[in-house]
């Protein structure tokens, strides 16, 4: 029999005769293509083999595909390099599971890969279809006067949003240089545009609580209460979002062995020292050291009393906190909406608070603790930050407050007033 040379082609011996199929090669089968059955009769055979080719064909330059297959990404385009970029991120939050010495790469957490993602995306429907070499510094110009326009309805530029994204793209390119090898100069690596200010926003800036009490009211307007109890948590502890709407519900336990007189302090009602325990996601895959945080007084009857509400669920939430709606664990992107609409009621009360954000609550408690004028281990304690990282994050976070003048002042005035009595005695003398 005569050797058919076409690509794919194969024959097997069947109980009545040979039998044709079209097998794909090992780069096709990752890529999705499964074997086709071609039958046994040869003619036809060849028939559906080059059909089947054909498709492969306009797959690898763009063009339809089988629903189970993956759009074909050609070598050396932006879309390749992005889909490698992202693969090496994977495996970056992957070692962060794994010990250090089976570490092949430095690990990352997850919601930094989130972050990553964002900016990818952008950098995505900029380039797609695009060579890498065809990305130069005019083309990187473009995309930066792009993202620098004011927003057509709000007519605010977001400057965060594009410093960001470019910084993604010029680690991206550098990327490419090493260890793709796909370019030798990096054209984002000066994509003037400044660094805009760190964000220094609190709640309840000027003291008091009237902004956490409007979003409480603007939570449970819109039919989320557990918004409220969310927030309170955030502000008291400083945990960064995901980790707080990640905590497993075991994770309320109480405090043992603390000190006789801390424990006096922190006590409930019931004779017990409550709290949460806490790793931080940005420290997980470099320390196993975990935290209890006390939560005490009237934020812990509030938590206890949402906890025992959710308790009833059927299934009960494993989750320390849920999604009043669904019961179950709050999913990322519905928090942020459902928090957003709660603002915008609250705003209704406090119109102020309608620029910040859940993630000001961090900052908020780094700024409390900074009030009381706490050490920087105390305050890392809480945040679950080393003191180096803490000293940073309130040169950044510590904003100039009211609380924080009238403190300054009523130090001075309270120093002048000592001096004046001490005077006043020296002459009685």
């Amino acid at each position: 029999m005569a050797v058919i040379k076409i690509k794919c082609f194969q024959t097997k011996d069947g109980a009545e005769g040979p039998l044709y199929y079209w097998t794909p090669s090992p780069t096709l089968r990752k890529a999705g293509w499964k074997s086709l059955s071609l039958g046994a009769d040869l003619g036809k055979a060849i028939e559906l083999c080059e059909a089947r080719n054909a498709e492969v064909k306009k797959w690898r330059t763009g063009g339809a595909k089988p629903a189970r297959v993956k759009q074909h990404v050609q070598r050396a385009t932006m879309d390749w390099l992005i889909a490698q970029y992202r693969q090496h991120l994977a495996d970056r939050v992957e070692a962060a599971s794994l010990p250090r010495e089976k570490r092949k790469v430095k690990p990352m957490a997850k919601t930094t890969q989130r972050t990553y993602e964002t900016g990818l995306k952008i950098i995505e429907q900029w380039s797609s279809g695009v060579q890498v070499r065809a990305v130069t510094e005019e083309s990187v110009d473009v995309l930066r006067e792009a993202l620098m326009q004011p927003d057509p309805e709000t007519g605010i530029i977001g400057h965060h949003r594009a410093h960001g994204v470019l910084r993604n793209l010029r680690t991206l390119m550098e990327y490419a240089i090493k260890p793709l090898k796909l370019i030798e100069k990096n054209p984002a690596w000066k994509f003037d545009l400044e660094q805009p200010d760190d964000r220094d926003a609190v709640w309840d800036e000027d003291g008091g609580h009237e902004d956490m009490d409007a979003l409480i009211w603007g939570a449970a307007e819109i039919g989320y209460p557990g918004l409220g109890i969310a927030a309170e948590v955030a502000e008291f502890i400083g945990q960064r979002e995901e980790d707080l709407l990640t905590l497993p519900r075991t994770r309320w336990q109480e405090i043992k062995n603390l000190p006789a007189h801390q424990h006096r302090q922190l006590a409930g009602k019931d004779g017990r020292v409550m709290g949460i325990k806490v790793q931080p996601s940005k420290t997980r895959h470099t320390t196993q050291r975990w935290v209890f945080v006390p939560i005490a007084g009237d934020l812990r009857e509030r938590l206890e009393t949402y906890l025992a509400a959710t308790a009833k669920l059927n299934p009960m939430p494993m989750t320390l906190l849920a999604d009043d709606k669904t019961g179950k664990a709050w999913e990322i992107r519905q928090f942020q909406r459902m928090f957003a609409k709660a603002r915008e009621k609250g705003a209704e009360r406090r119109p102020g608070i309608a620029r910040l954000q859940f993630r000001d609550f961090r900052r908020t408690c780094v700024v409390r603790l900074g009030e009381l004028n706490l050490s920087d281990e105390l305050i890392g304690s809480v945040t679950g930050h080393s003191p180096g990282t803490v000293k940073k994050m309130l040169e950044i976070y510590m904003p100039r407050t009211t609380t924080q003048s009238a403190t300054a002042i009523a130090t001075r005035l309270e120093f002048r007033r000592r001096d004046s009595d001490q005077a006043d005695k020296e002459q009685q003398g």
